[in-house]
């Protein structure tokens, strides 16, 4: 199953990696309904962004059970436990470039936000309305602080 194609480009493996859970000895099993969003999430944004930018992108986390998203410090709301959210990195573009380069063309998003100039985390929404939120996360005192990308 971990070899499952969810598009052109992405398998389910990539989505279920996790250097954390790695380090922690323990593997992501997901359900129907994380596969099922996590092949939507690739069909509709991840592949249509791949070959816009004609540039692989690499998934650095997606599908997170809730232990794992608690271990990561993920947001109890995290769209990354449904699996409607990946963590990805583009080589020669930072997170910043890729989420405003992502914003100009309009894509049907929940979220995308520059963390910590590291990543870009790119969401797709439930069933509802793209929130269509651009923003940039950053550390202040310990805590995530989150502004509109400008």
């Amino acid at each position: 199953m971990n070899d499952m194609q969810l598009s052109a480009h992405f398998s389910l493996r990539e989505m279920l990696f996790s250097e954390t859970a790695s380090r922690m000895g323990r593997d992501v099993v997901p359900t129907d309904e994380q596969v099922a969003n996590a092949t939507r999430l690739c069909q509709v944004l991840l592949e249509p962004i791949r070959k816009e930018l004609g540039r692989p992108i690499t998934i650095i986390s997606g599908i997170r059970p809730d232990w794992l998203n608690a271990a990561v410090g993920g947001s109890p709301t995290s769209a990354h436990m449904y699996g409607r959210a990946a963590d990805v990195l583009v080589a020669g573009m930072s997170p910043d470039t890729l989420a405003r380069w992502i914003r100009q063309r309009g894509y049907p998003v929940d979220q995308v936000i520059s963390e910590f100039g590291r990543w870009t985390h790119i969401a797709l929404p439930d069933t509802g309305k793209p929130r269509n939120q651009y923003l940039t996360a950053t550390k202040v005192n310990g805590a995530t602080r989150y502004e509109v990308l400008v």
